[in-house]
């Protein structure tokens, strides 16, 4: 029986060396996906970086565009008819006709917001009292102004006729209607 303790001393030597090998095998492994894992992370932040780096420089290159072009914006700005308060263009068309020697009244003020427009508009309809020949120079004027109009209606009816110094003038009475974007 001198070869069973041997047999049990080598069956003992080959479960610790199976054992061994698991062990290192099972540390290998764990070393193994916790070097995937950190190297998985380590290539997502990486890639964050670059994307974070990427739009560091967009941003620079809008911040210099909106630099070189900030007065563009500010006529761009300019266009558009203050909604709530549109003092300034009502102001912007008195003078113009004024100007244009015609008697001005505004008839109403509609907001409107249409469903086949991007941009929401204000809807003017003014009645003026005077030539035609200067309410053709008052359109051009308003047309060529810093708003973004659109006349969207036009009725002429003649009142009277002034005859001054030999001068026949055609009084007219005249019914615009016009569109002006809005903020």
């Amino acid at each position: 029986m001198a070869t069973n303790p041997l047999k049990k001393l080598y069956f003992s030597i080959i479960v610790f060396t199976i054992i061994d090998f698991l062990l290192v095998f099972l540390v290998l492994f764990l070393i193994f996906k916790e070097i995937n894992n950190s190297s998985q992370n380590f290539l997502k932040t990486r890639e964050k970086i670059n994307i974070l780096a990427q739009q560091k420089e967009n941003f620079e290159k809008i911040k210099i565009f909106y630099r070189d072009h900030e007065e563009d914006f500010k006529k761009i700005e300019n266009c558009f008819v203050d909604a709530e308060v549109p003092l300034e263009f009502i102001n912007f068309l008195e003078k113009n006709a004024q100007d244009c020697q015609l008697q001005l009244k505004i008839n109403s003020l509609i907001k409107n917001q249409d469903k086949d427009s991007v941009l929401p508009f204000l809807s003017f309809q003014l009645s003026f009292q005077g030539n035609f020949s200067n309410f053709l120079k008052f359109l051009e004027k308003i047309e060529n102004g810093p708003y973004l109009i659109e006349t969207s209606n036009l009725n002429v009816h003649s009142v009277k006729e002034n005859i001054t110094q030999g001068d026949s003038l055609k009084e007219n009475e005249i019914f615009l209607t016009i569109n002006v974007v809005s903020k």
